[in-house]
């Protein structure tokens, strides 16, 4: 039965050497199987020159010959006829895993420095920085995931985040002061229009839900501190816009003027505090509808931007 691309993509490290014209005929419908080749994922290999033979009980290998266009082989222990096999039964294709993460880097805004480590089925990607940390990123196509953890807790911990695109979803964790993330290719690939793509969207949710312990969601105002609600904020209201553009900011500083601003173009209405009085005033109000007033002062911190303006930021616990 033709299974899915994401399916493909997750079974993908039981070809390591190569993967059979026919064997992609059977996994992936046509129209896939073009577009991994147009993207250049697939990239064309070697015939092979010898099959295992199937005209016997014993484990051998049997030359492939040729004659005129046709391909056969022979058992000398069995065959007394010709054996026919076609091109796609010695067809073989390699998957282009540089070509690959390139396209996923390019997609995701990953700063590529695409690199094949020694360790097997382990690619470096690149990084990129996001809430003031550097997030280094790899992709594992392997068996041993124990091994990536081994890897990953010789590198530095400090200001520093590790993403770990994987084709399937590890249970391990990594017990040591490295915050770790990983995620299943195949979650973020999709194909439409006969093009392969990759959800930035999803993978900024992704980081947000593994990353952060903070989280707020817009769409309803609830403010969720390690899973659990500690306040519900009613859209369209001034503290919601309070919380709305320290979210879109998260860990960095925003002046009590840019909050002010932010507020009065969303409401549409003036207010006679200053930048300064209407900021705390709003976090006072979401302050009193949490069911935990302390974390909101531990989430909401007063500071000052780099033009040394009075600010607020949200931050993690």
């Amino acid at each position: 039965m033709q299974k899915s691309l994401s399916h493909f993509i997750e079974q993908i490290h039981r070809y390591p050497d190569h993967i059979l014209e026919d064997q992609l005929k059977a996994l992936l419908e046509n129209k896939t199987i073009k577009a991994l080749k147009d993207h250049g994922y697939l990239k064309r290999g070697s015939d092979l020159k010898e099959l295992l033979c199937q005209s016997c009980d014993d484990d051998h290998f049997v030359p492939i010959r040729v004659e005129g266009e046709k391909l056969y082989y022979l058992c000398p222990q069995q065959d007394t006829a010709r054996n026919y096999v076609s091109l796609d039964a010695v067809s073989t294709w390699h998957f282009n895993t540089g070509a690959f993460l390139q396209q996923l880097s390019l997609k995701l805004k990953i700063e590529d420095s695409i690199e094949k480590m020694k360790i097997h089925g382990l690619w470096q990607i690149g990084s990129f920085s996001k809430d003031d940390t550097r997030h280094n990123c790899y992709y594992y196509q392997g068996r041993d995931f124990d091994q990536v953890l081994a890897f990953i807790k010789q590198l530095p911990s400090t200001m520093r985040r590790y993403v770990i695109f994987t084709n399937k979803q590890e249970l391990s964790k990594l017990e040591s002061e490295h915050e770790l993330l990983s995620i299943e290719v195949k979650e973020l690939i999709t194909l439409k229009n006969n093009k392969i793509t990759f959800n930035k969207g999803l993978f900024d949710e992704f980081l947000i839900n593994g990353f952060r312990s903070i989280i707020f969601n817009p769409k309803n105002g609830d403010l969720i501190a390690n899973g659990q609600i500690i306040a519900n904020i009613k859209p369209s209201t001034a503290e919601y816009n309070f919380i709305e553009i320290l979210w879109q900011n998260f860990n960095e500083p925003v002046s009590h003027q840019r909050i002010q601003g932010y507020v009065y173009k969303k409401t549409g209405k003036e207010y006679e505090d200053d930048p300064q009085k209407l900021s705390h005033k709003q976090k006072k109000k979401v302050k009193d509808k949490s069911n935990n007033p302390t974390l909101i002062d531990e989430i909401f911190k007063s500071t000052s931007d780099l033009d040394g303006n009075n600010s607020y930021v949200m931050k993690n616990l």
